[in-house]
């Protein structure tokens, strides 16, 4: 009974991680750690990577040339041999269509069906580091007209006492106080 309780458990087991590896919405790969290749694939890492599985099971990321640069990888590579558990490093990777994805990548070692394994995730960063990108650009523009426009800009709280919480660079000049004169009164 003992070893039809222990197979039971480690089938519920193997489901669970089936359920969760399919189901993640980030690219999951697990490789072999001897040699790298790729053993199994969720549907996350065939659409980030433009590939279908079984173009990529079989061969090793250096194969499939999904690293942009070798210095990531190799780092990365160091770490893991290390024993290290990696989490959340940023990276470039390749679209098999050649366009370049800006990714966190985690990896863990793992016991797969007896092999000892590599868990690999990537979660696709691209829209976040453009959007950020147009935050900063839009920041300077706006800091930039700040610094230059022939009056005084001010902001102020919307309720209580209304009270100002900035002043444009252009006060000291055109008035002779600095902002912070200025909001050290208010």
């Amino acid at each position: 009974d003992a070893i039809k309780a222990a197979q039971a458990a480690q089938l519920a087991a193997t489901q669970r991680f089936e359920t969760l590896f399919r189901a993640a919405p980030d690219a999951i790969a697990v490789s072999d750690r001897a040699d790298g290749r790729l053993l199994q694939v969720n549907d996350a890492f065939c659409e980030l990577f433009g590939q279908p599985r079984e173009a990529v099971i079989g061969h090793t990321a250096l194969d499939l040339m999904l690293w942009l640069g070798p210095q990531p990888r190799e780092a990365l590579i160091e770490r893991l041999r290390a024993g290290e558990a990696v989490q959340n490093v940023e990276g470039r990777a390749r679209h098999a269509a050649g366009a370049q994805i800006d990714v966190l990548f985690s990896a863990e070692r793992m016991a797969f069906g007896g092999v000892d394994c590599m868990l690999l995730m990537f979660r696709d960063v691209t829209e976040r580091r453009r959007l950020e990108a147009a935050v900063r650009a839009s920041e300077a523009r706006l800091a930039h007209l700040l610094r230059k426009a022939p009056t005084v800009i001010y902001t102020a709280r919307a309720e209580r006492d209304f009270a100002a919480t900035y002043y444009s660079p252009t006060v000291r000049e055109l008035l002779g106080w600095s902002p912070e004169q200025f909001l050290q009164d208010a």
